[in-house]
């Protein structure tokens, strides 16, 4: 016959399964936040490898920008054929979402983690204007039909954003 637990050893347990759920919670809280992980749009990124030219702005010295800020990335339109034009619009805001962020200098990089990027040759860093926003034009490449991706990265004092979005090649 089965002696039953002990109350010390009841109480180990539960000890050890509250620690393991405050670690899992500081883990995924630490990704979340981490901004070399962070993820912005959606999409399915093609298996298929493209390679690609380092981007000159990995490297950006950091905007005198201060403090926390997240980055949106939208295109559009998200799927266009070769030789027409994607309208991409970076809008930098502080954590609440709200508050624009004016003076950064956001640029646009191969992001060929989650899929091959869009371009092998980036257009020049913009700084945000007031509302926050910093714009692009793009003329989709000659390649082949499939999912691309697009980069957006920014570094103020102490703090740097990095995200993608994928768009479609018809």
């Amino acid at each position: 016959m089965r002696r039953p637990l002990s109350g010390a050893v009841i109480a180990a347990l539960l000890i050890l399964f509250v620690v393991s759920g405050l670690m899992a919670g500081a883990l995924t809280r630490l990704v979340i936040t981490s901004p070399s992980i962070i993820l912005v749009g959606r999409g399915a990124p093609s298996p298929t490898p493209r390679t690609s030219v380092a981007s000159p702005t990995a490297t950006q010295a950091p905007s005198q920008v201060t403090g926390q800020f997240i980055l949106n990335i939208s295109v559009t339109p998200k799927s266009a054929a070769p030789g027409q034009t994607m309208q991409v619009v970076v809008v930098a805001t502080r954590d609440d979402g709200q508050t624009p962020v004016a003076g950064l200098l956001c640029s646009l990089q191969a992001d060929s983690h989650f899929g091959p990027p869009l371009l092998t040759q980036w257009p020049s860093p913009v700084t945000t204007d007031a509302t926050g926003r910093a714009a692009w034009t793009l003329t989709v490449p000659n390649s082949a039909p499939g999912t691309y991706t697009i980069g957006d990265y920014a570094k103020g004092i102490g703090w740097s954003y990095r995200g993608y979005i994928a768009v479609i090649i018809t």
